[in-house]
């Protein structure tokens, strides 16, 4: 533990009249009397402290009350309060704008290239400063920065203060709280809030990341009624890795929304945050905490949870929340999409899937969805009987509704099932109590799917995107690759078109990667008309295809249909002229690299500034997006004929992105690349050497015979020729030329350049020879 200054005697029973507080506010309210007299341990006056506090609280379901409440006593108490002005690391404290358990929440800003970015600065009060939590906050902050989704507060920044302790700074979110917001909003948008949740979290789970404590606190509404999703990892950030892992974990959650798992202190999954949805969805729609979840017992979840809910929410609602809430872990729907999926079905009137369904259950959800037509038909015999064939005839697809319902939610328990193995961790006596890598959790996944999950060709396609996704992430395209066409493959036939366009789509991307454009685009052609034969078709996922088929047509050397999709990619991702989101950037971004090849200095120029500037204005400098932004306008500036601004650029930006991807990355491997040729243009004598060896680093980190190797080797030659290596120019000219045109023929662009600067050294040779 690292030192910290001593706290006077108030202080420190202020401190823990708070802590108190907060953990009285979990408990119900007719057993907070013997819990303080409990916690309080003969501290009488401790004791009357908090129920002094406790009385003059107006208890509020979604706690708005209490984290005011809790805020005040902070301000009233904080002997350490940061000032505004104070410094943290490149922060500066603006001012004060909440509290909770880590300590003190203030607004932040940073000064940056031309801009201020503003975030949300938490530093870790005392007692949270060991050196396990740090460690732990340095390995976590890498996998926390790559959640990017428009629902997810991200992580921007942490660093240690100068009193020790560490802080964290998070996105800051202009909203209004849950709380507040629900009591002006319907039933409708509530829901849709929830499901907006479900698809942020989705994403964090798909990249190996849970939550652990969503609850209302954590969310926040835009004027639009988008939630942000605030604190993502942080629970695991400040995990123990040694001593009591289990203990400290427990601490670091809202007893009223943890699971039981959470305060039985067994493994945290994803299956904790599906309950924490639940709980958060009871509370939206039925007014109410989920009982048996709080402090005041880890026993008896499923009974009293169940019975709750069923008071709470009546009817398929009900069962919703119930099965997403359950005490065991592996009866909770299997994934959050199947949990997103059935609060759909609910709200679109049709039978939810988290039960088997009788007769009578679907002829009272047939008649809930045609009320209208159902009265109508009483008025006359005809109808009458019409009404009764029309009853047969749905008892009958009932039947088979049925047999379908209890086979997807035997399904739904076998991908638990298989979820639980993968991340459960090793055999103790060999894991040391370590958890597996990332990329051990991969193989050991992608070698269970085909056996696990046999018969579930859907199941087995999600799972193998996902792990597919990942291996991609860490540069095994080929493995990556190989799992989509397995998964491609089971989905032949399948009615899910959706899911089929989305599996072709990644399957493009990472057939581009390894140089099979041929295959790229026959995927990319197989996922547009799998969209356009979907009822649901989302411009979104147009325009990802189009952006993919704009990257691969340009490494082909087709600039000008490239451009026409780029475009199309950028319209179809607006849905208003000029709106920056991430899909749209990525697209404009591409769009400027293919003006560059094509000779476009100005409008090249103009669309990569405005991303650039996008990007420095909402993105923290180790934003991965950001970083590949500034690097892919460097390079175009090199070739523009500005090496000087290429290399303040790529100089400033090195150190952030070695933090980032390591070593060993390939970004790394080109940014080097890049600045070495810059340099080489300002005559620095050292830039030939820095451009072999990241050229050697390149090659390295990506084998296979794609369009990064190609120009790899050409810039190989290309420092070669400048030192007046003329044999290895030669060799790397002519490797660099038939890696062009095999991937895209002989009158690719860089195979002509290649052609060129071969003949030039040709004729420079037999000049020499004269």
């Amino acid at each position: 533990m690292r030192s910290t200054a001593t706290e006077s005697g108030t202080d420190a029973h202020r401190r823990r009249a708070f802590e108190l507080l907060r953990e009285a506010l979990d408990v119900d309210e007719t057993a907070r009397a013997a819990f303080i007299e409990r916690h309080a341990a003969g501290d009488a006056s401790l004791a009357d402290d908090v129920r002094e506090l406790l009385a003059g609280n107006r208890t509020n379901l979604l706690d708005e009350d209490a984290s005011a409440l809790a805020a005040r006593l902070v301000e009233a108490a904080a002997a350490d309060a940061l000032p505004g002005g104070a410094r943290m690391g490149a922060w500066r404290v603006v001012t004060p704008i909440g509290s909770g358990g880590m300590g003190t929440v203030y607004l932040a800003e940073r000064d940056g290239d031309g801009y201020v970015q503003r975030g949300a600065l938490k530093r870790i009060k005392r007692g949270m400063d060991s050196d396990a939590v740090l460690e732990r906050f340095r390995r976590e902050r890498q996998i926390l920065s790559r959640l990017d989704h428009p629902n997810i507060a991200r992580l921007l920044d942490g660093g240690i203060a100068d009193d020790g302790r560490p802080f964290l700074v998070m996105e800051y979110v202009e909203g209004m709280p849950l709380a507040t917001w629900s009591a002006q909003a319907g039933i409708g948008p509530r829901v849709e809030l929830v499901l907006a949740l479900c698809a942020a979290v989705a994403h964090a789970h798909h990249r190996l990341v849970v939550h652990r404590d969503i609850k209302p606190a954590n969310v926040l509404v835009a004027a639009d009624g988008s939630p942000r999703l605030l604190d993502f990892g942080i629970a695991r950030l400040l995990e123990a890795d040694t001593g009591d892992a289990t203990a400290t974990a427990a601490r670091f959650v809202t007893r009223a929304y943890a699971a039981p798992e959470q305060l039985q202190g067994l493994a945290v999954t994803t299956a904790t945050d599906i309950f924490q949805l639940g709980a958060l969805l009871l509370e939206l729609l039925g007014g109410t905490r989920l009982a048996g979840t709080s402090g005041a017992t880890t026993q008896g979840t499923t009974a009293g949870g169940r019975t709750s809910v069923a008071k709470a929410l009546r009817g398929d609602i009900g069962v919703v929340v119930a099965r997403a809430t359950d005490a065991d872990p592996a009866r909770r729907y299997a994934t959050v999409e199947a949990f997103a999926d059935d609060i759909r079905r609910w709200r679109d009137g049709l039978p939810v899937l988290a039960r088997p369904d009788s007769l009578g259950y679907r002829l009272r959800r047939y008649v809930a969805r045609h009320r209208w037509l159902v009265a109508a038909s009483a008025l006359a015999l005809i109808a009458v009987v019409g009404g009764a064939a029309a009853a047969l005839w749905q008892a009958r697809a009932a039947a088979a509704q049925e047999r379908i319902a209890l086979d997807r939610a035997e399904a739904a328990e076998r991908v638990k099932r298989f979820m639980i193995d993968l991340f459960q961790a090793p055999d103790p006596a060999h894991a040391r109590g370590a958890m597996p890598r990332a990329d051990e959790l991969l193989d050991r996944g992608a070698a269970q799917i085909a056996t696990a999950l046999a018969g579930e060709p859907r199941m087995q396609a999600e799972l193998y995107e996902t792990i597919a996704l990942s291996y991609m992430g860490l540069g095994r395209f080929d493995a990556g690759v190989a799992l989509l066409e397995r998964a491609r493959e089971g989905l032949a036939g399948s009615e899910d078109r959706m899911l089929a366009a989305r599996i072709q789509t990644r399957l493009g991307a990472g057939q581009a990667e390894l140089g099979r454009y041929a295959d790229a685009l026959a995927s990319l052609e197989r996922a547009s008309r799998l969209h356009a034969s979907t009822r649901q078709r989302d411009r979104m996922d147009d325009a990802r295809v189009e952006s993919i088929r704009g990257w691969v047509l340009r490494d082909l050397g087709r600039y000008e249909e490239s451009a026409a999709a780029l475009r199309r990619s950028l319209s179809l991702a607006q849905s208003v002229p000029g709106e920056m989101n991430p899909a749209a950037l990525r697209a404009l971004n591409n769009l400027a690299y293919t003006l560059q090849l094509a000779g476009h200095e100005q409008a090249s120029v103009e669309a990569y500034e405005r991303v650039v500037s996008w990007y420095a204005a909402h993105e923290s400098s180790d934003s991965q997006a950001r970083l590949w932004a500034e690097y892919t306008f460097a390079r175009a500036l090199r070739e523009f004929g500005q090496p000087a601004r290429a290399i303040e650029i790529l100089e400033r930006i090195r150190p952030t992105l070695r933090k980032v991807v390591g070593d060993a990355h390939a970004d790394l491997a080109g940014l080097d690349i890049a600045l070495g040729l810059a340099r080489m243009d300002r005559a620095d004598p050292d830039g030939p050497a820095l451009v072999a060896d990241a050229v050697a680093r390149s090659h390295r980190a990506t084998p296979q015979r794609n369009m990064l190797w190609a120009q790899a080797e050409f810039a190989r030659a290309e420092a070669a020729q400048h030192v007046g290596n003329e044999g290895d120019a030669i060799a790397g000219y002519a490797a660099a030329r038939d890696a062009f045109a095999g991937l895209a023929g002989a009158d690719h662009p860089g195979a002509r350049e290649c052609m060129r600067r071969l003949t030039a050294l040709a004729a420079r040779d037999a000049d020499a020879a004269d």
